[in-house]
This record gives structure tokens, C-alpha cells and sequence, in this order.
């Protein structure tokens, strides 16, 4: 799926789920979808898994890591449900590490993981709501302050949203 699909099937769901608002409620979103979220202390290694077994779908997320990091976590495992798990009549099994970025899923080597984390940040940070709150900032703030407050806003860490923009090239 390329990333402009992935951002169009992120929209849809957010309108049709009535979930189109700051910020966007993850767990609301996998319970409409039939998703359990619980958490799990796994170690200090992985963030989350999704485990689709039986017809039963559960996300495991790890809370020694912080409230965005855990946001990003069950939107990235939301990411590989809807999109590599859905429709498949095997048991599925996927794992998060740590880290949200690394050489995997940046380079190309890895697009299951790619895709979930395009997936991830449309749904956290949907375009139109990031470019409405972008435009309503103050004018004379700097990029730095602009992404703390969109973060804050957003309930993402300001890696995330500065990714996010980068990426949907709305500073200019």
C-alpha cells in the first residue's frame, strides 16, 4: 500500500468512527475495530506486539514507556492489523522494538514496518487537523516552539511531530 493510500484509509476510518478530534482516542479507535489493548511489562527492549489468533486480536504495550510512546506504539500495532493482518486465516505475530525509527524502518528494508509507521502517525497526526493547527499558531513563534506545541496538542513526542511535518512538508 503506498503512503498516500495509507494516509486516505486513516482519514476514512477517523471520519467514519467519529474519532476526527484532538486528541485522537487509540484505544476508542481499536475497540470500535476489535482490538484489545492491554498492558504488558515485557523488558526494557520492545514497546509492543499484536497478536491475531483465533479470531481474537490483542495488543500488548509496554507501560515503563511514556504515555506518547505507548499512543505510538498501539497506533504502529493498529497500523500492522489493519493493513498486513486483516483478512489473513493464519495467526499473525508482530513485534515492536524501542525505537519508533531505526535504519529498518527508514531505509526501505523492512515496509511492513514503514507502512505501520506512516500508518501510526496518520492516524495520530491527521493531516488536515496538523495543518489546521499549524495555521493557527502564532506567527512569530519558532519551528521549535511550533512542534512542542503541536506535540503537546497532539499527544506525541516531538520527534514524532517533527517527522510528521518534515515529512508532509507543511513548514515552508
Amino acid at each position: 500500500m503506498t503512503l498516500k493510500e495509507i494516509e486516505a484509509l486513516t482519514l476514512r476510518m477517523l471520519q467514519n468512527l467519529n474519532l476526527f478530534k484532538l486528541p485522537i482516542n487509540v484505544l476508542k479507535f481499536a475497540e470500535l475495530i476489535g482490538v484489545k489493548v492491554k498492558m504488558n511489562d515485557f523488558g526494557d527492549d520492545v514497546s509492543g506486539f499484536l497478536v491475531t489468533k483465533n479470531n481474537q486480536n490483542l495488543i500488548g504495550i509496554n507501560p515503563s514507556e511514556s504515555k506518547q510512546r505507548q499512543r505510538f506504539t498501539i497506533a504502529h500495532e493498529l497500523g500492522h492489523f489493519m493493513l498486513h493482518a486483516q483478512n489473513r486465516n493464519k495467526d499473525l505475530m508482530f513485534i515492536s522494538k524501542v525505537h519508533f525509527r531505526d535504519n529498518n524502518s527508514t531505509t526501505g528494508e523492512n515496509q511492513k514496518e514503514i507502512e505501520a509507521n506512516a500508518f501510526a502517525a496518520a492516524l495520530l497526526m491527521p493531516k488536515p487537523i496538523l495543518q489546521l493547527e499549524l495555521d493557527n499558531l502564532p506567527n512569530n513563534i519558532s519551528e521549535e516552539e511550533a512542534i512542542t506545541i503541536l506535540a503537546k496538542r497532539f499527544q506525541v513526542s516531538s520527534i514524532a511531530m517533527t517527522y510528521r511535518i518534515e515529512r508532509l512538508g507543511l513548514f515552508n
